[in-house]
């Protein structure tokens, strides 16, 4: 016999990870039938399934199974009902935090975790007591669980839980504190903070100290400014960078200064980094002095921290670094080189268009990208020549792309150049032509677009179809609609999708006998969705046809095409492919059921 239980249990497992999409009824109802199978692995997986299903059908079977014999299926039920979230379930759950039957700590812990997000007062007393528990991951979770709910009945309980022994009770107190919002906790956080707590402070101990930063930062008391200052000296980078995200949620001016010098001196990206966020909370980007810092460290090759710097120059904007940034672009290493071109392209001078230029010829694939991003950025027409050759000398689909996308940011200007390119011997220039007229959308590209429709070239044909589709001008129409038989089946779809960007009504009846004679599937499922964005009534019958097409993809996008045509009459066989064997159409005909009002008829 054939042992399906492999096979059954990554259906399911399946099934979970789809669980954001719209479900039928009959599989809560299955998921509900294998809380009770006898199969250990079975039900765990259902209980995960409805869990993230969220359906409140699947509440009281789960509420049943708190009680099974497998500890590992009570455990999942709890976080189950946690995510699910219906008040039916608290009772259950403080039973079970209170009274597990095995006295296993798991099933405690998970029990603790879902009253937290439940969020129920009815839960503070037994999580309050929950907190003295002998296993230190019910503590901990007891304590989250009590700053998600709020109430201020854990306030005291919570600061005698900041010398308990386990450091993440500690950890989760001062955060849950820090939720709580109230003052009483400024003092005894601050006793944390300055590691008064009478515990260790190396290494995962640190970690109290920087949770315990943060709960002042969201309590606001100014008290905790000196004491948070001082923190940003401490040997632990967690904590330095926890004090500066505080300091900038308390706002208080002090902090300016001491915020300032951490921002460029300190050892630690991730701290530079909250230090930076927190004087942008204060509104200051930089001072005078500290760009000159930072152009300092960028002028030192040897310094591990010119790409943080080149970077941050770039988010600062100062016109100071504009020089200093161009000398970087001849650095021996790429990644500073591409990153310098990109805060040049931010800080958007004109002086830095030569240089960029010079970029495009750069080694790297990834410099020449950025230097045409930055082009593009400052928008300058004298890079317009540049990078047009520049749609030739790359090999690499994605750098032309962004050399494209350059052009089409410089916008008007670039339109009778790019027109003229589009019959160079260079195919790759071409297609970079074709894209960029396409981003820009000017009407004079339209007709020798449409001659590119005719280009010995597939992906120059390719490229001018999605142009004109990006440009929806209805001339274009009946080109694209000879595009349809184009020998490339990628090519086909590419028209179908132009047709249907432009939305004209002439195109349905050729879109139609698409869906009905092509025997690539890419091109039929692109007319499909072209046929849905015209919403011409002529297309239901066709696309209500398509629902019994051999090929799921198809009959997946006629029945979202169908949603958006909105006839009535696809109402019925719309329900029909509820019961359809691919997930991926029974999705898409529930949400266009949806769109045409029958949600009535879909239960």
């Amino acid at each position: 016999m054939t042992n399906t239980k492999p096979m059954l249990v990554l259906a399911l497992s399946m099934l979970a990870a789809f669980a954001t999409t719209p479900v039928i009824a009959d599989e809560v109802d299955d998921f509900i039938l294998d809380l009770k199978n006898p199969d250990g692995d079975i039900q765990i997986r259902a209980a995960e399934a409805l869990g993230d299903m969220g359906d409140d059908r699947a509440v009281n079977p789960l509420i049943e199974a708190l009680a099974d014999v497998n500890v590992n299926t009570r455990e999942a039920t709890a976080k189950a009902l946690g995510k699910i979230g219906d008040p039916r379930a608290v009772n259950p759950l403080i039973d079970t935090l209170q009274n597990e039957q095995w006295g296993l700590w798991e099933v405690q812990e998970a029990a603790a975790e879902a009253l937290g997000e439940i969020g129920d007062t009815k839960a503070v007393d037994p999580l309050i007591e929950a907190l003295d528990n002998e296993d230190p991951l019910i503590r901990k979770n007891a304590a989250k669980a009590l700053g998600q709910i709020g109430d201020q009945r854990a306030v005291d309980p919570l600061i005698d839980k900041l010398g308990d022994g386990y450091y993440g009770t500690r950890a989760e107190s001062a955060l849950a504190l820090g939720k709580i919002g109230d003052t009483r906790a400024v003092e005894p956080l601050i006793i944390v903070l300055q590691g008064g707590d009478g515990q260790l402070q190396k290494n995962v101990a640190a970690v109290p100290r920087w949770s315990a930063a943060w709960a002042l930062g969201w309590i606001g008391d100014k008290r905790a400014v000196d004491p948070l200052i001082d923190a940003l000296d401490d040997d632990n980078y967690g904590v330095r960078a926890g004090a500066a995200y505080a300091l900038g949620e308390i706002s208080d001016p002090r902090a300016i200064e001491p915020l300032s010098h951490l921002a460029t001196g300190d050892n630690s990206e991730v701290v530079r980094e909250e230090a930076s966020k927190a004087l942008q909370k204060f509104g200051v980007l930089a001072t005078t002095g500290e760009v000159r810092h930072l152009i300092e460290i960028l002028n030192d090759e040897n310094s591990p921290d010119q790409v943080w710097v080149a970077e941050k120059l770039g988010e600062i904007g100062d016109l100071n670094a504009v020089d200093p940034l161009i000398n970087v672009l001849d650095n021996g290493d790429r990644v500073v080189r591409s990153v310098a071109a990109k805060s040049l392209g931010k800080i958007g001078d004109p002086r830095a268009v030569d240089p960029l230029v010079e970029s495009l010829n750069d080694e790297n694939l990834v410099v020449r990208a950025s230097a045409a991003w930055a082009l593009g950025e400052i928008a300058d027409t004298r890079a317009i020549g540049p990078l047009i050759q520049a749609l030739g000398d790359n090999d690499v689909e994605w750098v032309r792309s962004e050399v494209a996308a350059a052009l089409g940011e410089i916008g008007e200007p670039a339109v009778d150049p790019l027109i003229e390119v589009l019959i160079v011997d260079d195919w790759k220039v071409r297609v970079g032509a074709a894209e960029a007229l396409g981003k820009i959308s000017d009407l004079r590209a339209v007709d020798p677009l449409v001659d590119a429709l005719n280009d010995e070239n597939s992906e120059v044909r390719s490229a001018a179809c999605g142009a004109l589709g990006e440009i929806g001008d209805t001339k274009a129409v009946d080109p694209l609609i000879a595009a349809l038989n184009d020998e490339v089946a990628g090519n086909r779809k590419m028209a179908a999708e132009a047709l249907g960007e432009i939305g004209d009504s002439r195109s349905v009846d050729p879109l139609i006998q698409v869906i009905k004679y092509e025997s690539w599937w890419t091109p039929r499922a692109a007319a499909a969705n072209a046929l849905g964005r015209i919403g011409d009534p002529r297309a239901a019958d066709p696309l209500i046809e398509a629902l019994e097409d051999g090929d799921w993809k198809i009959r997946a996008a006629a029945a979202a095409a169908l949603g958006e045509v909105g006839d009535p009459r696809a109402i019925s066989p719309l329900i029909g492919s509820l019961n359809d064997d691919y997930e991926g159409v029974q999705k898409a005909a529930t949400e266009s059921l949806k769109k045409l009002g029958a949600t009535e008829e879909m239960e």
